[in-house]
């Protein structure tokens, strides 16, 4: 059990080394669905975002956010929880980010708005 643990750490150093050195389509690997599954999972969201410009924050309640930015010819989309929720302090802060064309964008607004 600790061997693996150790080994999957290891993955992440190796991950975050591997961008340092330039790599930017380097990703961590995400297994499962506990703490390190959760880590690796924010390790790549940090690698795909980088470098993205904020365009809009549109809050939907009180709770959750929906920031869109711009990156390398793409409209990322990122939805956000601004705290995490007492009983789950180890959820992460945002649960998707997906990365658009911008015809892609463009088609999934007129449709959130209806125009």
């Amino acid at each position: 059990m600790q061997r693996k643990i150790k080994d999957l750490i290891l993955e992440l150093v190796d991950a975050g080394l591997e961008y340092i050195r330039g790599n930017r389509k380097v990703r961590a690997t995400v297994r499962g669905e506990d703490e390190l599954a959760m880590l690796s999972t924010t390790l790549n969201q940090i690698f795909a975002m980088q470098g993205a410009i904020p365009e809009k924050t549109l809050h939907l309640d009180e709770r959750h956010r929906l920031r869109v930015y711009r990156h390398a010819g793409h409209i990322v989309l990122q939805m956000q929880r601004e705290v995490p929720p007492d009983d789950d302090p180890l959820n992460p802060s945002f649960k998707v980010a997906v990365a658009l064309s911008p015809e892609e964008a463009a088609t999934l607004a007129s449709e959130l708005t209806g125009k």
